[in-house]
C-alpha cells in the first residue's frame, strides 16, 4: 500500500506513504519475534516473509521512480533507470547485512534454532515435496528462495577472501580443517567481527526504510535513489574491504596459535 501512495504522491501527500510504510514495517518486525516467542515459526512462514519484503521494497521503489519520473520539473524516463539500479544496490545491501548477522548468530549461540540454510538443503527439501496442489505451490516458493541464496552467495564472496567460504562450508562441511582451527576461529568470531555487524547493520532494510521515509517527509523523494546509490555504496565497499581483511586475520591467528600449541 505504501508503494501506491508514492505511485499516487501528485494526489495524495508524500508523508501518507511514509506513515504506511512505518507502520508495515514495524509490524514486520513484530510479527516475525511473535514468532519466535510463540514457537510457531516455520521455514514456510520465513520463506514467505522474505518473499513479501521483497515485493514490498519492489513496490516503493517503483512507485518513488514513477512520482519522480512524471514530476513536471524533475521528471524524466531516466528515474526508472535510477531506481532500477537503486533497488539492485539494496538487495545488495541487505544480503550482505542479513548475512554476516546470522554468522555472528550461528557462532555466537550455538543453539539458536534458525541456523544457516544452505542451497543443497532446500534443494532436498524440494525435491522430497509431492505433487499435490500446495506442493506445487510451495515448490514455486522454493525456487525463488534457491535464487535469494544463489544471489546471496555470489555478493558475499565480494567480502570473504578465497580461503573462506562461510560457515556451511568452512567450518561445517570442510572436514579438511583441523577441529582445533575451527574451535579457535569459533570462539573468537564475536570477538573480531562484531563491530563489522554493527557497520553492516547501517545498509539493513531498517536503514534504507529511513531514508524512504525522511525524504518523503522533507518532499525530496529524489534524494532517496541518490543516498542510496552513492554513500551507501561507498560505505558497503569500505566495509567490504574492511570484512575481507579482518576474516583474513582471524584465519592466521587461528592456525597460527594452534600451530604452535
Amino acid at each position: 500500500m505504501s508503494g501506491y501512495f508514492f505511485f499516487k504522491t501528485q494526489t495524495y501527500p508524500a508523508y501518507y506513504a511514509a506513515l504506511i510504510l512505518f507502520i508495515a514495517h514495524i509490524l514486520d518486525c513484530v510479527d516475525g519475534q511473535l514468532a519466535r516467542i510463540k514457537g510457531i515459526s516455520s521455514r514456510l512462514g520465513k520463506t514467505l516473509d522474505g518473499l513479501a519484503d521483497v515485493v514490498t521494497y519492489i513496490s516503493i521503489f517503483a512507485g518513488v521512480a514513477y512520482a519522480i519520473s512524471h514530476n513536471g520539473q524533475n521528471g524524466g524516463l531516466h528515474w526508472s533507470f535510477y531506481g532500477i539500479f537503486a533497488i539492485l544496490n539494496y538487495l545488495i545491501h541487505i544480503h550482505l547485512f542479513d548475512h554476516f548477522k546470522n554468522e555472528l548468530i550461528h557462532y555466537s549461540i550455538p543453539e539458536y534454532h534458525e541456523k544457516l540454510e544452505g542451497i543443497d538443503r532446500l534443494k532436498r527439501i524440494y525435491r522430497n515435496l509431492g505433487k499435490s496442489i500446495a506442493a506445487r505451490g510451495y515448490k514455486l516458493i522454493l525456487i525463488l528462495y534457491i535464487g535469494f541464496y544463489i544471489a546471496e552467495n555470489a555478493v558475499i564472496r565480494l567480502a570473504q577472501p578465497n580461503n573462506y567460504q562461510g560457515f556451511l562450508k568452512w567450518y561445517f562441511k570442510n572436514n579438511d580443517i583441523p577441529s582445533s582451527v575451527k574451535k579457535h576461529f569459533r570462539d573468537h568470531y564475536r570477538k573480531y567481527n562484531w563491530p563489522l555487524v554493527r557497520g553492516w547493520s547501517m545498509l539493513g532494510a531498517t536503514t534504507h526504510i529511513s531514508v524512504f521515509i525522511i525524504c518523503a517527509l522533507l518532499n525530496r523523494l529524489d534524494l532517496i535513489f541518490w543516498i542510496i546509490c552513492i554513500p551507501f555504496n561507498i560505505w558497503a565497499f569500505f566495509l567490504i574491504i574492511y570484512q575481507r581483511i579482518i576474516i583474513q586475520v582471524q584465519l592466521n591467528k587461528a592456525f597460527q596459535t594452534t600451530k604452535n600449541k
